[in-house]
Formats: C-alpha cells, sequence, structure tokens
C-alpha cells in the first residue's frame, strides 16, 4: 500500500495498464522474434507502456517529496516561528500535496503538526482523527489528540461545522452549551 499512497485513482490504473501492456508487450515480443517478424511495430507500444508506468512513479516521487518538506518546514517553523518566508512555503506545499489521499498514518501526522504550526487546529484535528482511524494504536497520535482537544478547539470546531450548515440546531445549542 506504501507504493501507491499518495497516487490518485487514475494515476494507479495508469501504472497497473502501463504494467499490464508491458507484460503483454514481451510476451508478444517473444513470439515475434520466434516467427522472425519485423519488431517495429513493437517499439512505439513499448514507449506508451513506460510512459504510462512513469508517470505515476514520478507523481509518487513528488508525492515522498512533498511529505519531507512538509516535515523541513514544520521543524524550521518549530524553531524560529516569526520565519514567514518559511512559513508561506509550508502553506504552499501544504495546499499542494495535501489534496492527495493517503493512507499512510505517519503522514497524516505530519500534515496536522504542520496544520498546527500554522495556526489551524480544527483541521489539524481532523487530520489526528483519520490517523487514529487507520491505526488506532499509534501512541503520537493519541498524544496529539489529547493535546488539540481543547475548549478553544472544539469550539473553533463547532463554529466550522455551523458555518458549513447554517441549519444544524444540535451544532448550535452544542456550541452555545460549550461558550457558557
Amino acid at each position: 500500500m506504501k507504493t501507491i499512497d499518495g497516487l490518485y485513482f487514475y494515476e494507479f490504473i495508469l501504472l497497473v495498464l502501463g504494467v499490464l501492456l508491458f507484460i503483454t508487450l514481451l510476451i508478444i515480443l517473444i513470439v515475434f522474434v520466434i516467427q522472425k517478424r519485423h519488431l517495429k511495430e513493437l517499439i512505439i507500444l513499448f514507449f506508451l507502456s513506460i510512459i504510462m508506468i512513469g508517470y505515476p512513479s514520478i507523481q509518487k516521487i513528488v508525492y515522498d517529496n512533498g511529505v519531507v518538506t512538509i516535515e523541513t518546514y514544520a521543524t524550521a517553523i518549530a524553531k524560529d516561528s516569526s520565519n514567514t518566508d518559511q512559513r508561506s512555503k509550508l502553506e504552499m506545499t501544504l495546499k499542494k500535496i495535501e489534496r492527495r489521499q493517503t493512507m499512510n498514518y505517519k503522514t497524516l501526522i505530519e500534515f496536522g503538526k504542520a496544520q498546527a504550526i500554522l495556526g489551524d487546529t480544527v483541521r489539524a484535528e481532523k487530520l489526528v482523527d483519520r490517523a487514529l482511524l487507520i491505526s488506532p494504536d499509534f501512541s503520537e497520535a493519541r498524544m496529539l489528540q489529547t493535546k488539540f482537544n481543547t475548549p478553544q478547539v472544539q469550539i473553533e470546531k463547532l463554529i466550522a461545522g455551523i458555518k458549513e450548515n447554517p441549519g444544524n440546531t444540535s451544532l448550535k445549542t452544542e456550541l452555545e452549551a460549550k461558550i457558557s
């Protein structure tokens, strides 16, 4: 699962079809060699299969580098919170990388830490909760969940829920109860 983590569905399908095409072409190549036929027709298809395999591979490398970059920026900002250049780079990298679906709980924790460093603790808590759904025994996620589960964050989460769905009366009453 780690090999395809961070790939969009179409990239995964492209990778699988590219591998299948490559294997099929190898079989056809053996048949052509046995029959002593020309191989010109197969060359284009080999290039196509290599491109089909290569594109998702490149996207995976870009994704992995982005995750490492996020960790680096988050560490730098944690050490020097006044560094606005690092902060803006972290925000940009997070926007690019975070859209991709990931099932790696450690990556989700890194995204959560980065969001918390940027000041969005509600989003950080959601990412930590997703990580705990994947791996309930992950101690770092448990620690971050208790750290983020403060009354202020709970109120911010309720406000965000009300903004998304203004007609939800249960969220409004829960918010009133928390505030009082």
